[in-house]
């Protein structure tokens, strides 16, 4: 099994340290596509996050390090692809969630704008009003994430679930 393989079954698997051991191998050993960083950031960010890190038992030092990884990869990102507005999503929702911002200090609609994903409108949809650009995009980034195969997408599921959820 290839390197990429391994960490999406050890993502789909629920196994956070261990996928993201493969994802960073997978990044330095091989031309990664654009969504091993997408998912990869969004597992840090999730990662981030106190009941999951206590239910995983992540280390403090693997926890501690998470934000400023995210902020490396992105400006990798950056370099390698261009501008990508998950990406951005990510480390600014991160600020959001885990460090209580203040809603309006981060323009979500602007970065939900400024790119092709959808995981960036369901923060405008849920927490800046409803409007129909914002509720069409945030049910894609739901359907997207029905299949609760990696971090991000189990994440997503679970933030839009009660506004699409069968």
């Amino acid at each position: 099994m290839n390197i990429l393989k391994k960490a999406r079954e050890f993502d789909r698997l629920d196994k956070p340290r261990e996928a993201a051991e493969a994802y960073e191998e997978a990044i330095r050993t091989a031309d990664a596509p654009l969504d091993v960083y997408v998912d990869l950031v969004a597992l840090y960010f999730v990662c981030g996050d106190y009941g999951y890190y206590n239910a995983h038992n992540l280390p403090l030092d693997f926890v501690g390090a998470l934000y400023d990884r995210m902020v490396e990869l992105a400006a990798e990102v950056e370099r390698k692809f261009g501008y990508n507005s998950e990406i951005d999503y990510w480390v600014k929702y991160h600020d959001y969630i885990l460090f209580v911002q203040d809603k309006f200090a981060v323009d979500f609609e602007k970065i939900a704008k400024s790119g092709d994903s959808p995981v960036p409108y369901m923060t405008v949809f849920l927490d800046f009003g409803e409007d129909e650009l914002a509720r069409k995009k945030a049910m894609e980034a739901y359907l997207m994430s029905k299949s609760r195969e990696t971090a991000r997408k189990r994440y997503i599921y679970s933030i839009l679930s009660q506004s699409f959820g069968e």
